[in-house]
């Protein structure tokens, strides 16, 4: 736990401006790609129903699953959804 702490307080302390050009960029392209990721993940995962359908048994909450934007989850169980579909075609 104390890692995180650690990291959590790293990131607090950290403004955009001090970050290089050459990081954001990076970043930004790894939103891009984990987002294609994604859209493979929700387009072609033959088990993306499932996934889906299961989430709505863990509760209401405030987060959503990309793609789905009618329904709220919890914010553990969005994210758990959210990563599960950018990781499900192995593409990383």
């Amino acid at each position: 736990m104390e890692i995180t702490r650690e990291f959590a307080k790293l990131i607090s302390q950290t403004s955009y401006k001090a970050i290089s050009e050459e990081n954001i960029a990076i970043v930004k392209e790894r939103i891009l790609d984990t987002l294609g990721a994604w859209i493979a993940g929700y387009v072609y995962w033959d088990f993306r129903k499932h996934l889906i359908d299961s989430c709505e048994s863990m509760g209401q909450g405030y987060a959503g699953i990309i793609g789905c934007s009618d329904k709220k989850y919890p914010s553990v169980v969005a994210a758990m959804a959210n990563t599960s579909l950018a990781h499900s075609m192995e593409l990383d």
